[in-house]
């Protein structure tokens, strides 16, 4: 089940307020190829743009009793026929003290976003 939830970010350049819609949790479906117990879907509705904002800094904390393989980070997953492809982000505060987690990053444009686990 995708939670969409309406936000309204004032950027401060200007002063403008921007809306967007950001959908948050797990998409459904997930994307074919996508394997990730967590994936965040950022859409724009409105006259907004993610890129604009001067500080889009996203914090996703969790706990898991998954193996984790690698440093936890948040990355964009581009699917496309050929597969997926995962891109990272500015990479913000990692906190990594199984079982608990907190990962952050800069999405760079809308899209999914993934938070893998394993490289």
């Amino acid at each position: 089940m995708t939670i969409s939830q309406p936000l309204t970010f004032k950027a401060p350049t200007g002063g403008v307020t921007r809306a967007l819609t950001l959908c948050l949790g797990k998409p459904d479906p997930v994307p074919a190829g996508v394997t990730t117990p967590y994936a965040y879907e950022i859409t724009e509705g409105g006259a907004g743009d993610i890129t604009q904002m001067d500080s889009r800094m996203l914090t996703f904390n969790f706990s898991t009793t998954q193996p984790v393989t690698g440093t936890p980070a948040l990355e964009l997953a581009t699917v496309t026929p050929a597969g997926v492809t995962y891109s990272p982000t500015v990479p913000g505060p990692l906190m990594a003290v199984s079982p608990n987690y907190s990962v952050a990053g800069s999405p760079n444009r809308v899209g999914l976003y993934v938070v893998r686990l394993t490289k």
